[in-house]
């Protein structure tokens, strides 16, 4: 981002945040790009088709967790053989399949296996991850969390493979929009996302509990890859919205800084490339 601030190109009005929105009337145009190389993603139990679905879902999820149903995508593969680039391409196409999204193009180098993946969807409006206000409760969905790290372990492969974030978590949070103040996805981990949050927002965020689960603290803190909304709620609709969710209310926002639990502050780490 700084390099973006370095060169003055014209930013959109999230610029900093998971999507971004092009302006088009009273709606925007909200956009996501997301990817990685197959090395980064493709554990010993996964093919190519894995990674292509993965791609499109990390995509997927960045818009979901801002209310926003996915409408059409467009990807970019590379492969050193013909045959990996159309398996990772079936994979990707099969993730467009399942969520009903226009495809919008691709394109093919040659290259380390890798897959970009761009999707879009329509909003008048999307909570970002600078507003969370003080007193405000944190909830997230039933979801599969810390199972990457489980995966590793043997269970919970099918997850990994391919994940499945919920359409219907979009249509919640656009239906209590006025209620969620802000909101991100959980890919980098809960602690490394609820930090994003509380960075952009400059405020504290508490965990006061954790959603029930036979992994251990660890992986459901740093698992990552869950690629579920973190939602930062009105304290009046918190019961409400965790209900329709089928998930739970584990925190609140506070005056302060930094991500914390049972009285400590906790360790910034997740997901990272570099």
């Amino acid at each position: 981002m700084e390099e973006v601030l370095k060169v003055r190109v014209p930013t959109g009005p999230l610029f900093g945040d998971d999507v971004d929105c092009l302006n088009i009337g009273e709606k925007c145009i909200v956009v996501n790009v997301d990817g990685f190389p197959a090395r980064g993603v493709k554990l010993p139990f996964m093919d190519f088709k894995d990674v292509g679905w993965r791609g499109a879902i990390a995509s997927f999820s960045d818009l979901i967790a801002k209310g926003v149903k996915p409408l059409g995508a467009l990807f970019s593969v590379y492969a050193q053989r013909p045959e990996i680039a159309k398996e990772i391409s079936v994979g990707t196409l099969e993730a467009l399949k399942e969520y009903n999204v226009i495809f919008l193009g691709a394109d093919t180098n040659k290259g380390e296996e890798a897959v970009d993946v761009t999707s879009m969807g329509v909003a008048k409006d999307v909570p970002r991850i600078s507003t969370a206000k003080l007193g405000n409760l944190v909830v997230i969905p039933n979801a599969c969390w810390g199972c990457i790290n489980a995966c590793l372990r043997g269970k919970y492969i099918e997850h990994c493979k391919r994940p499945k974030p919920k359409l219907e978590w979009a249509n919640i949070i656009s239906r209590f929009r006025n209620k969620v103040t802000a909101s991100t996805d959980s890919s980098d981990g809960l602690v490394a996302s609820l930090y994003r949050i509380s960075r952009a927002s400059k405020v504290k965020v508490v965990i006061e509990s954790l959603p029930p689960s036979n992994l251990s603290e660890e992986d459901i803190l740093y698992g990552g890859e869950e690629y579920a909304p973190i939602l930062i709620v009105s304290q009046d609709s918190a019961n409400e919205i965790a209900k329709m969710i089928d998930g739970f209310i584990i925190g609140k926002i506070e005056y302060g800084e930094g991500v914390w639990f049972r009285g400590r502050r906790l360790e910034e780490r997740g997901w990272e490339w570099f």
